[in-house]
């Protein structure tokens, strides 16, 4: 799993990745999954990290919830992805990040919502957190929400967004994706 790789190795990874979209070479192999198991593998590979942090992961996973039907390895990139840049946000001043699935019947969509107690995002920037190239760290290339969104939406049919966002109090992060 990405998690475990160094940063180095991530951010290759990533730059890999987006090349291989650009030119449309993505092989996506979807078949049904439960998203929720793929969560507590995701949040298991982070816990360390996240204590050392003194972040706490809190997974809330719907009962019902309906499998997905999507690419598990693509997928994973866009939770550790969504989980890893949570875990920025709160720096090291510790914190929380709620991880909670919902299906939500009405559009047969199944939603991840990742939620931290971090920094938010400033209303100046929120247009432009998912453009190619565009980061707030010092440390980046500005790929990984771009990969994101564009995994989510052009590869798995489904839909990203901020949610919500204060400044000093955290954000929150709505992945919806067709259930099977």
């Amino acid at each position: 799993p990405i998690s475990r790789a160094s940063p180095r190795v991530r951010m290759i990874n990533m730059l890999l990745d987006f090349s291989r979209m650009e030119l449309g070479r993505v092989p996506i192999r979807p078949a049904p999954f439960q998203i929720g198991r793929l969560l507590a593998q995701i949040v298991a590979g982070i816990e360390a990290d996240a204590r050392k942090r003194r972040v706490t992961l809190k997974t809330i996973v719907d009962r019902d919830l309906k499998p997905v039907d999507g690419d598990r390895d693509r997928l994973t990139q866009v939770l550790e992805n969504l989980i890893k840049n949570a875990l920025d946000a709160l720096g090291d001043k510790g914190g929380t990040i709620e991880i909670r699935t919902h299906f939500e019947q009405s559009r047969n969509m199944v939603e991840v919502h990742v939620k931290d107690t971090g920094r938010g995002v400033p209303p100046s920037l929120r247009q432009r957190i998912f453009a190619p190239g565009f980061t707030t760290k010092k440390r980046g290339w500005g790929l990984g929400l771009a990969l994101t969104r564009r995994i989510v939406e052009e590869y798995h049919g489904g839909e990203i967004r901020l949610a919500e966002s204060q400044l000093g109090k955290g954000s929150t992060f709505v992945v919806r994706f067709p259930s099977a």
